[in-house]
């Protein structure tokens, strides 16, 4: 806990009000208690845990702005990236007075709705994208997740082709168009 106050100054570890409780023996009482113990869930990649913490510091107290920001990050790295926007809004709405802690959710912020505004783009040639987007499944490249999510994208005209897929001697694709079809 001490090297987030050495890096980001003694705001960005405390929430905007002292607290007035200290750590109970049933758990965590405090914001800061519930932040603290987020954050250990969070670096241990226990995302629903962190954040649930995260929930319960921010009950507490709403203007905890690393929390708040915090929990859009837990919120982006569980794929939920309308949840994880509205999170970082609301950080910078509330107003953050630590420099670093704002310019970071303004970064997130801002590469989240590039994200989704590229998303929400419609495909011209459907068709072609499904063609290349398959191929790029049915290859073991560490970028066959691009074309993952550009077929959950487009949908039902996907269908199709992923079925036909599952036709294919392709082993990976073969596996890859199952997930894709659950």
């Amino acid at each position: 806990m001490k090297w987030i106050q050495n890096l980001f100054g003694s705001q960005a570890a405390e929430p905007s009000r002292e607290p007035t409780e200290t750590r109970g023996p049933t758990g965590p009482e405090t914001a800061k208690d519930h932040y603290q113990l987020g954050w250990k869930y969070h670096e241990k990649n226990r995302l629903e845990e962190a954040a649930e913490e995260y929930r319960k510091a921010l009950l507490i107290d709403p203007n905890f702005a690393l929390v708040r920001s915090n929990l859009g990050m837990v919120y982006k790295l569980q794929g939920k990236m309308d949840d994880a926007i509205r999170e970082w809004e609301e950080t910078l709405n509330r107003g953050v007075s630590n420099i670093v802690v704002r310019m970071n959710t303004q970064d997130w912020l801002k590469d989240a709705k590039a994200l989704r505004d590229e998303r929400l783009k419609p495909i011209a040639d459907v068709d072609g994208a499904l063609k290349s987007y398959l191929e790029e499944l049915g290859q073991a490249s560490d970028r066959w997740h691009v074309a993952y999510e550009a077929i959950t994208r487009l949908g039902t005209p996907a269908i199709a082709p992923l079925v036909q897929a599952l036709e294919s001697e392709n082993d990976l694709l073969r596996s890859r168009a199952i997930d894709l079809l659950g």
